[in-house]
């Protein structure tokens, strides 16, 4: 578990240093959108077997967000915006063979509700029930 722990940290320190190290004239629109989409895929990929290393994930994913959403609160909405583009294309592709959990679920609908697509809100249409961890 603390394998695990210690890889998510770095995971997730990665694009904090990553957006330290940014230079400010670049293209600021595409490295928050390639950020979104690759946080995207690894959180749809994600397979975690604990329940606490699934909390530990999630609740280090909202710092990592909120952080980010007070540093740079331009950066944050270009983000959001992807990162919930990205988990619609996912939820119309998933099938009952991805087995996400209830922290992906409950993330996946805040992104449905909080992401901007061409200036409308985006709202789930098919909701899919989480994996039990039973």
């Amino acid at each position: 578990m603390k394998r695990i722990s210690l890889h998510i940290i770095l995971l997730l320190l990665l694009p904090v240093s990553v957006m330290a190290q940014h230079p400010q004239g670049e293209n600021l629109v595409d490295f928050y959108e390639g950020l979104a989409q690759r946080d995207a895929l690894y959180e749809q990929n994600l397979s975690l077997v604990s329940l606490e290393d699934q909390k530990d994930f999630w609740k280090d994913q909202n710092s990592f967000e909120q952080l980010l959403a007070q540093k740079n609160p331009q950066g944050y909405r270009i983000y959001l915006k992807n990162k919930g583009k990205a988990y619609r294309v996912h939820q119309k592709n998933c099938q009952v063979s991805c087995q996400h959990s209830e922290h992906y679920f409950r993330k996946a609908a805040y992104y449905s509700v909080h992401s901007i697509v061409d200036g409308e809100f985006a709202f789930a249409v098919d909701t899919k029930k989480p994996q039990s961890n039973d």
